[in-house]
């Protein structure tokens, strides 16, 4: 598992979104679900070129925040 971390972005939590799933699908990585947790988004793409039982997976968690923008927090695993 790689931890890429946590970022504050000044762009909406849509257009973070939006700018993820394209930067992802352009990489390799197949959207499989995103589930809304009330107070964010928990995105995950699986790796498309992965041919093991356990693919690969790259995680996404973006929260807003109250003075705007939003949290992103990035991780492989």
């Amino acid at each position: 598992m790689h931890d890429y971390g946590e970022r504050i972005v000044e762009a909406s939590p849509v257009e973070v979104l939006d700018w993820l799933k394209a930067s992802a699908g352009s990489a390799g990585w197949t959207l499989l679900a995103v589930d809304d947790f009330g107070r964010g988004q928990h995105v995950t793409w699986v790796d498309a070129g992965d041919c093991g039982s356990r693919k690969a997976q790259l995680v996404a968690m973006v929260t807003p925040l109250e003075r705007g923008g939003c949290r992103v927090h990035l991780r492989e695993r």
